[in-house]
């Protein structure tokens, strides 16, 4: 019995002392230090929001938009689930255009470029997202298909045009970090 007790003191004692040296060991690491400054003295680019409001089977936004650096907050004023895709649509291609690919099934057309977009939002819930769009057509789409057609079958997608920006107050972020995403 007591060599028991002796080996399982041994073991927490190890374990204890391996995770003070891992964890010293982590703080002190010039990498850790140098992403966190970077990302702590880096200062916010400051995006012209656009409102974007999602609901029974609409999208209530601008028309034309500058292009350049934008966060998007889209507001779901419906009782179902929504989001909000931006895809570009390449080639002086429309949204009457993007209409008809879908009808068919099968991959969307390489004209279709997806640009990305605020996840879903509960009813009554915003997400965000911030973008760099360049100048052309996009729509606005939402693919929720929870009991039946996708929405955008239901009429849940919307054109809009990015122009070029004058306004230079929003420039592109510098990256000065990077993050590596891994299962």
């Amino acid at each position: 019995m007591r060599s028991t007790k002796t080996i399982a003191g041994l073991i927490v004692g190890s374990v204890a002392v391996a995770t003070l040296a891992f964890s010293s060991t982590f703080a002190q690491s010039p990498s850790r230090t140098t992403v966190t400054h970077a990302i702590t003295s880096a200062a916010p680019a400051k995006a012209p929001i656009v409102r974007v409001s999602g609901m029974d089977f609409s999208f209530d936004a601008p028309d034309v938009i500058p292009a350049g650096l934008t966060e998007f907050r889209f507001m779901n004023k419906g009782p179902a689930l929504h989001h909000m895709q931006i895809l570009k649509l390449e080639g002086g291609k429309t949204v009457d255009d993007l209409r008809a690919a879908l009808a068919n099934p099968g991959p969307p057309p390489a004209w279709v470029k997806e640009v990305g977009g605020p996840n879903a939002a509960a009813p009554g819930l915003e997400s965000n997202a911030t973008l760099t769009l360049e100048p052309g057509n996009y729509a606005l789409i939402c693919f929720v298909d929870i009991g039946g057609p996708p929405h955008f079958m239901k009429g849940m997608i919307r054109a809009m045009r990015v122009a070029p920006s004058t306004d230079a107050s929003a420039p592109t972020p510098k990256v000065d970090a990077t993050a590596t995403l891994f299962d």
